[in-house]
């Protein structure tokens, strides 16, 4: 807020599949004692409430808050404040909000005393339930009607919702605060709902006849220096799902709507606006599953290029010389560009697009680029480089990428850290908790040599968690290199391999089939039967033996029939291989791949336990080991299929499996 207040948006916490009247899930709230620990619930049984939370001042779910940005409390010119600046009710600004997903200050607005209860109106993008998507224009006590109200019409669900009794606010009582009616509102697929109507114009300012979407996006609000003189005070929104970009013409003193202006799309979804504190342009971010793109809407005669630029090496001995790539910078407009390089160490700049220096003297440089147009524009980039000096080695040695433990534990954390030049450093030791899809960084953070870390019990029976140990270590050049390692409690690592199918690389060859002495059927690799180690029956296995045809890529894998849960990842395979003959039947080299919404991403962090002997792998028959079982573990990584791939051994060049077990989070 304007008055340093800080101002927080938070959902109603409801089922999105079904009218959530409260109820239906008895554990979260403190009148459940869980049958193995006894412990009870976290939430307020008088929470216990659905969507309806968020009409209720005792819940602070649904909601905007106005907190004290040090203490969490709420302030006493708050509209609901009570007297107990911890209490729900008084830190409520505003209330019947189903997901306020962003939200605006309005430039020029609130006071500077947070005494005056004056933070600056909002604007905040509520996405609906089922038809109705709402900017909403906040105010002190406002009260916007969810789940009474979806956009600017009475539910029929909720507010046809009457028990006997009720121990929390429904639809047939007075509501609370200031009831208001959306600043503006769309339909999730009729176009003519949207309202105020009569206010849509097309981008040549022609009226037009609505828009429909379903997950609204605000906003930013354009400087009046930024852009052309009718931007000025306008608000940019989009809509996630119909990937549209417009602008709202309105009243920061009324919160009414006067015109809605087409602006423009982008091939992905828009997930947030911001306006730049210096520049006053509107910045957006465009996320996909593939890659996400921080973007900015520009006005003027002449863009600015765009400075793309890369040094290697960045680090090693005397004399260094390192090699500067700019040759992938552009500019926008196609005009020919001119490149400054400054090495840092007082040397001339180079003015080449790919350029060598030599470092003769030890020491930290910044390495700067300059790229300018013929118009005089200017784009900056630069790295740092460490001439003279190796970055640390870190390691971390207790627990082992992969480990598994049984709460409650305590971890003793083991690693070393030193410097070729500084000798041992200081280890500066951190836990992240992975809960569920979302991460929590930091939660543990120590520079002890050996700290110690317990672990609990973490969230609700059933949800899934892990933690992510860190290591790390900073030379005095101020290079740092660091190591992880995730440690997972037993009962939430399975095994969905009963619900995969088998895959090879032989899919791709014509016939699809193993011309090998191994089984034919690949659903060996998961009948959960593990020969023994040096059996030498072929038909226990299943190999690639195909006349070499693979060349040097091969895999073999697991494919879901059915999506995991959001919150599943992979995070190991247990990999039993079978016989080792003169021909072929093992890796030269491997590595594990992961495939998301049609993409197989290599796996970071691998840890093959016992070691495999890649050394032997151009000696006749490998190791000579038939059946050997190995246990791969990685950084954990959505996905729905996961191979194992790599080169291909022998003189036939195949691989063998006897045994395939994918290791998931859920």
């Amino acid at each position: 807020g304007s008055d340093g207040t800080l101002l927080v948006c938070t959902g109603d916490g409801a089922h999105y599949d079904y009218q959530d009247n409260g109820g239906s899930d008895g554990p979260g709230f403190d009148d459940f004692p869980h049958p193995q620990t006894g412990k009870l619930g976290p939430t307020p049984k008088l929470e216990d409430s659905g969507s309806f939370r968020a009409q209720d001042v005792r819940s602070l779910a649904g909601k905007v808050l106005r907190i004290d940005p040090e203490t969490g409390a709420g302030l006493p010119s708050n509209p609901f404040w009570n007297g107990d600046a911890h209490s729900h009710a008084s830190r409520v600004w505003a209330l019947g909000l189903r997901n306020p997903f962003r939200a605006v200050r309005v430039d020029g607005t609130g006071a500077l005393d947070p005494a005056a209860g004056d933070p600056g109106q909002l604007i905040l993008s509520e996405v609906g339930w089922l038809d109705w998507e709402e900017l909403n224009f906040v105010r002190r006590g406002d009260n916007f009607g969810w789940p009474c109200r979806e956009g600017a019409l009475t539910h029929p669900g909720y507010s046809g919702f009457q028990p006997p009794t009720h121990s929390f606010p429904i639809c047939s009582d007075a509501p609370t605060g200031t009831l208001r009616e959306p600043l503006l509102t769309w339909h999730h697929a009729n176009p003519s709902g949207v309202a105020p109507s009569g206010i849509h114009f097309d981008v040549n300012g022609n009226p037009a006849s609505g828009f429909a979407g379903n997950c609204a996006i605000a906003g930013a609000i354009a400087r009046a220096s930024t852009y052309p003189p009718a931007y000025a005070g306008r608000l940019f929104f989009a809509d996630f799902g119909q990937r549209f970009i417009k602008t709202l013409e309105f009243d920061a003193q009324t919160g009414r709507a006067s015109a809605v202006h087409d602006f423009g799309g982008t091939p992905d979804p828009i997930a947030d606006f911001e306006t730049h504190p210096l520049t006053g342009e509107v910045w957006f971010l465009r996320y996909s599953s593939q890659y996400s793109r921080l973007e900015r809407l520009h006005y003027g005669a002449n863009l600015t290029p765009v400075a793309l630029a890369s040094v290697t090496p960045s680090y090693g001995p005397l004399p260094l010389r390192v090699v500067a790539d700019a040759s992938a910078s552009f500019d926008p407009e196609l005009e020919a560009l001119s490149f400054a390089w400054d090495f840092g160490d007082g040397s001339a700049l180079a003015t080449t697009p790919v350029a060598t220096h030599d470092y003769l003297q030890p020491g930290a440089y910044t390495v700067a680029l300059d790229v300018s147009d013929s118009f005089g524009a200017h784009a900056t980039w630069s790295t740092t480089v460490h001439a003279g000096n190796a970055p640390p080695a870190v390691a971390i040695l207790q627990p082992l990428q992969g480990a598994q433990v049984e709460p409650p534990v305590t971890l003793v954390l083991k690693g070393t850290a030193s410097d070729v030049e500084d000798g041992a450093l200081v280890r500066h030791w951190s836990v992240d908790l992975l809960h569920g899809n979302h991460l929590h960084p930091g939660v543990f953070h120590s520079t002890e040599d050996e700290p110690s870390f317990a672990i609990t019990s973490h969230g609700e029976p059933g949800e899934s968690y892990a933690y992510r140990i860190n290591l790390s270590a900073t030379d005095s050049q101020g290079l740092t290199s660091s190591a992880s390692a995730w440690v997972y409690p037993h009962d939430v690592v399975l095994d969905p391999s009963g619900e995969m199918q088998p895959i090879s690389r032989l899919g791709e060859l014509f016939p699809p089939l193993p011309q090998g002495a191994g089984n034919p059927d690949i659903e060996v690799i998961r009948d959960t039967i593990t020969p023994p180690v040096g059996t030498t029956t072929p038909i226990r296995q299943f190999d690639t033996s195909h006349g070499g045809d693979q060349g040097p890529d091969d895999w073999i894998g697991l494919d879901a029939y059915v999506a995991f849960d959001d919150d599943a990842r992979f995070i190991g395979l247990k990999f039993q291989e079978g016989v080792h003959a003169a021909d072929g039947g093992w890796f030269e080299s491997l590595w594990v791949e992961v495939r998301n919404n049609g993409v197989w991403t290599k796996a970071q962090n691998l840890r093959i336990t016992p070691p495999y002997a890649f050394a032997l792998a151009q000696q006749p028959g490998f190791d000579g080991v038939p059946y050997e079982t190995y246990e791969l573990w990685f950084d954990p990584q959505d996905g729905d299929a996961i191979r194992l791939r790599g080169a291909p051994g022998g003189s036939s060049g195949f691989i063998s499996c006897a045994e395939l077990r994918a290791r998931l989070l859920a």
